[in-house]
């Protein structure tokens, strides 16, 4: 298992880390849509990159805390740090997607419930889903 523990950002107040990242994958064969998202953020910056387009958003958090200004075409700079950043990361990509053990995956992932979800709202664009309910 790749990562390391985060036991002594819990344990100690003086611990830190220098960035977090995310990921989130769409199976295109289960929602027609291939869309492979990764975040990472620091204290000032946060990049999400589509790793298939290669399209994404850097937003400066210190200078625009409600993300208005998409700099990633203009910041190549403070990019190549944030891409670095995800590149180094272990790769545990998976061939094929999981599924639990004994659950049938129907419906739409609990994170997309709800109306005014970006993942709802592209799903929706792409004609993947009509309706949603909590």
């Amino acid at each position: 298992m790749h990562g390391r523990s985060v036991r002594p950002l819990v344990e100690s107040s003086s611990a830190s880390r220098d960035y977090a990242y995310g990921e989130w994958d769409l199976n295109p064969e289960h929602w027609g849509l291939d869309l492979k998202l990764r975040v990472v953020r620091t204290k000032r910056y946060k990049m999400t990159l589509e790793v298939n387009s290669g399209a994404g958003e850097l937003y400066d958090l210190v200078n625009d805390p409600a993300e208005t200004v998409n700099r990633f075409e203009s910041d190549r700079v403070v990019r190549k740090e944030l891409e670095e950043m995800l590149n180094d990361r272990p790769s545990d990509e998976l061939k094929d997607p999981l599924t639990p053990s004994g659950v049938q995956m129907v419906g739409i992932p609990h994170c997309l419930h709800g109306s005014n979800s970006r993942g709802a709202e592209i799903l929706r664009e792409h004609g993947r889903i009509e309706t949603l309910t909590d």
